[in-house]
């Protein structure tokens, strides 16, 4: 299933957020339940031999290690979608949100290459440090 499929934009994005927002009022681990099993069903779609296993484990990875960060690009070069930050909170997790001046864009929308680079070290030298303590390397 591509994420610009009908099927997708239509049916299957609707239910899987809708079902985890609603959830979401309830309970906050039945929301997190909801949401893998939904990410499952998604990266099962086209071959769920191959894929099933290497989902659950990165899932199961991640949960155990409360390593969960939420990184996002600017929607222009220098504004970030309040969106992001709601989610983050609503979710109880790091928003990674790198402020760096002077981006520029390809087409108003992509950096280019110069800012794409300045922007990825920015995230890098943030999400290091939750890294490490995620790991357990000091």
């Amino acid at each position: 299933m591509l994420f610009t499929s009908p099927l997708f934009i239509f049916v299957f994005l609707p239910i899987a957020l809708g079902g985890f927002f609603i959830l979401g009022r309830y309970s906050r681990p039945l929301a997190t339940a909801w949401a893998v099993g939904v990410s499952l069903a998604f990266y099962a779609y086209d071959d769920p031999k191959r894929l099933a296993p290497l989902i659950v484990a990165s899932i199961a990875g991640n949960v155990s290690a409360d390593c969960v960060a939420l990184v996002a690009t600017p929607t222009r070069t220098d504004d970030f979608d309040p969106l992001v930050i709601q989610l983050s909170q609503h979710l109880k997790t790091v928003a990674i949100l790198p402020q760096i001046a002077g981006l520029a864009t390809i087409d108003n929308e992509h950096l280019n290459k110069p800012s794409a680079e300045r922007w990825s070290a920015a995230v890098l030298s943030q999400l290091a440090p939750m890294v490490q303590n995620c790991i357990g390397a000091s």
